[in-house]
């Protein structure tokens, strides 16, 4: 169902949320424990404005589990084209703290222009950065312990009744080791 909103235009990914709810996702196949993800998107309201589409870049775990294993939302915002980023980074376990949540106070250019995210997961710290600049750093204990996971990227549909369009240009995944 889907499928149709998540397309390649000959350039970029172009996720589409409709005013129906459906709306667009893909998985990354490749599982990893650390790592380095780095993508450049930007998003916005097509016609009115509305705020129920949330653009999430993502690494959600190889179990499925998110309470149990966490979730590492590095880049959830709680609309397209926002003024600044936000992350919510979700505890394995939830115990004893749910999440963090990361805002950027030094906002630059809204994210309906392209912008570099990038996300370090390493065993001390979860790190996030815009365009080369580091906006969050978490190295609280057991913040760290998800034991595998991967990228998904989503606009995800809050009750919206608006049309919202997420665009990636490009990702690069690395090892961390």
């Amino acid at each position: 169902r889907c499928h149709k909103n998540s397309v390649v235009d000959g350039t970029k990914l172009v996720m589409t949320g409709e005013p129906n709810g459906d709306t667009g996702w893909l998985k990354q196949k490749l599982d990893r424990r650390y790592g380095r993800w780095e993508a450049r998107v930007r998003s916005y309201n097509v016609g009115s404005s509305g705020t129920q589409y949330h653009p999430v870049l993502l690494i959600w775990p190889q179990s499925e589990q998110r309470v149990r294993d966490g979730e590492y939302d590095w880049l959830e915002n709680d609309s397209v084209g926002a003024t600044c980023a936000e992350a919510f980074l979700h505890y394995p376990g939830e115990t004893p703290k749910v999440q963090e949540h990361a805002v950027e106070t030094n906002c630059g250019a809204p994210l309906s222009e392209w912008h570099n995210i990038a996300f370090e997961w390493t065993p001390q710290a979860l790190k996030g950065f815009i365009n080369g600049v580091q906006w969050f750093s978490v190295s609280e204990a057991d913040i760290t312990a998800m034991p595998s996971g991967h990228l998904n990227i989503q606009l995800d549909n809050f009750g919206s009744t608006r049309m919202a369009t997420f665009e990636v240009d490009w990702i690069r995944v690395y090892n961390w080791r």
